[in-house]
């Protein structure tokens, strides 16, 4: 995803609306979690932001059940629910660069069959 944002070049301004879909990771680079991303995405078309204030992974469903209450989380997932177009990244399937979305959530095995169906 970031490497789409460093390629955006619109021609004109569009006021769309961008709005991040998956919480955030505990990465040292910003510029690869989904605030920055939808910042960025957004200010190239001259359009507005919204962030899911959540981590990506919640410890148990009380954790989640309680931001699911919270006014910016339940806001935030209601204008998701009206999108028109979901650009999304999903990393790598590298045993040697898997993303944190895909890490301990996929196994070698799951990979090289991914591979062998023609995914990269």
């Amino acid at each position: 995803m970031k490497q789409i944002i460093n390629t955006l070049s619109p021609s004109k301004k569009i006021p769309i609306t961008v709005v991040q879909l998956v919480g955030s990771t505990n990465s040292t680079d910003p510029s690869i979690e989904g605030p920055e991303i939808a910042r960025q995405f957004a200010n190239a078309y001259g359009g507005t932001y919204y962030y899911l204030f959540t981590p990506l992974f919640l410890e148990d469903d009380r954790a989640r059940a309680v931001l699911m209450e919270t006014k910016a989380v339940a806001e935030t997932l209601s204008l998701s629910e009206k999108a028109d177009i979901v650009l999304t990244g999903l990393g790598f399937l590298s045993p040697d660069d898997l993303s944190l979305l895909w890490n301990g959530f996929i196994e070698q095995e799951e990979i090289f069959n991914l591979r062998n169906l023609g995914a990269i």
